[in-house]
């Protein structure tokens, strides 16, 4: 009935193989945005200096006690103990930051 030409087979070949490379590529991409919502699925931390009797350090743990999101751990540090205090100095240095303390 029909006689299919060269031209014809090779287009026909050539749109039979993107339209396979475009499905590859559609499912990788599928791969890419489940590796993207396992990282943002991560846990993240949040670690927070304090000081017993500090006011702004009591609302500020007032506020961190609302947040709903289960993949944020958030640890206060009380710089009232030495290893917390010296960590703190060390991130203040590190960073070129103020020293002001809760």
């Amino acid at each position: 009935m029909f006689k299919i030409t060269n031209f014809q087979n090779k287009f026909f070949s050539l749109f039979l193989g993107m339209t396979l490379l475009g499905i590859i590529l559609v499912g990788a991409g599928g791969s890419l945005n489940d590796a993207q919502a396992q990282e943002n699925n991560a846990d993240k931390y949040i670690f927070v200096f304090v000081r017993e009797g500090c006011s702004a350090c009591a609302r500020e743990e007032a506020f961190l006690k609302n947040i709903k999101d289960k993949n944020i751990k958030i640890t206060l540090l009380d710089i009232d103990k030495k290893d917390n205090y010296d960590n703190f100095s060390k991130i203040i240095e590190k960073n070129k930051l103020s020293k002001v303390t809760p």
